[in-house]
């Protein structure tokens, strides 16, 4: 049984994930994007700065003063990148539509890694780009005419908020690309990072970003949301933040890469799932054509970068190298 528990982490992983989107559009009609950041990752630095005090103290003391730089530029593009642009996208974009660009987050990573981090650029990674590409500007500008219309959504506010959107995949793949190094050791310092501590190390900054935007405000309009407000809020702070990145990272440390990333094809199938549920979202066919386009063209461009073996070549490291976690 314990050997299928990394398995069952993914899936249970990916279902919470899905559900942050819809959780995200509930948020936003309560409170603006500002607003959700600083009561969103407020707390997330809060629980992040105890679990590196008493799990990862000595690993956090030693990287901390040599690469703060790279944290803090990694956590602002992570939360004015990656969330702040999701936020303010599903304010007007219903929540499939904004897990369905986020969903081309891969493709973006694959296209970056081939000129910054030299790796190989395969004929399936360009097919399947091209096809994730070409499911987001269907759901994008014909989504625009049919399912902004049935939302009373003015075309060009659908497409102008889809492309805000947008940001946050691209940020996504930034923030990866120079995380990446640090994570597998190919870097110019020798280092080698465990996904958790350096997760948690970007996430801390999070809070305090945020609140330089905290307005006296927001306490009576917290205090005037309604109960399934706060119920919400904690789903996304400890499921989708605390979670789903730690469970995450514990479940592929203890499974091969290949077979594992089915999981990141269906968080936005949950996503749909949830927003039809949840908040009774119609589904039309820019979503499902624009869906299967990117889901598809991710499928293709991951599997072609696969080795024979079925998990993402990688150099062995060197036993120089300085571990941290």
């Amino acid at each position: 049984m314990l050997r299928f528990l990394p398995w069952l982490v993914l899936l249970l992983v990916s279902a919470v994930w899905g559900g942050s989107f819809a959780a995200i559009r509930y948020l936003v009609r309560y409170i603006s994007p500002l607003d959700l950041m600083v009561v969103r990752f407020v707390p997330v630095t809060i629980i992040t700065i105890v679990w590196i005090l008493l799990v990862y103290r000595k690993s956090a003391a030693e990287f901390i003063p040599r690469f703060w730089p790279v944290i803090l530029l990694i956590s602002a593009i992570w939360l004015f990148g990656y969330h702040y642009a999701l936020y303010v996208g599903e304010t007007v974009l219903p929540a499939s539509t904004g897990a369905l660009i986020i969903a081309t987050y891969p493709i973006f990573t694959i296209f970056m890694a081939a000129p910054i981090l030299k790796e190989k650029l395969t004929w399936a990674k360009v097919i399947g780009g091209f096809a994730a590409l070409a499911g987001t500007a269907y759901l994008t500008f014909y989504g625009a005419e049919v399912e902004g219309a049935k939302l009373n959504i003015e075309p060009m506010k659908w497409i102008m908020y889809s492309l805000l959107t947008l940001i946050a995949p691209i940020a996504a793949a930034v923030h990866t690309m120079i995380a990446r190094p640090f994570l597998t050791g190919k870097n110019r310092h020798d280092v080698k990072v465990d996904p958790i501590v350096m997760t948690l190390l970007y996430m801390t900054p999070g809070g305090l970003f945020s609140i330089f935007f905290f307005r006296p405000e927001l306490v009576g309009d917290l205090a005037a949301a309604p109960s399934m407000f706060w119920i919400v809020l904690a789903f996304l702070i400890l499921g989708c933040t605390m979670f789903c990145y730690m469970g995450w990272f514990w479940a592929l440390s203890r499974v091969e890469a290949g077979p594992s990333s089915i999981f990141t094809y269906i968080i936005p199938i949950f996503a749909i799932v949830y927003a039809r549920i949840w908040l009774d979202e119609h589904i039309g066919l820019p979503t499902l054509v624009g869906a299967a386009g990117i889901i598809a063209g991710v499928v293709i461009a991951g599997v072609g970068g696969r080795n024979r073996r079925g998990s993402t070549a990688q150099a062995p490291l060197s036993g120089t190298k300085k571990e941290y976690g």
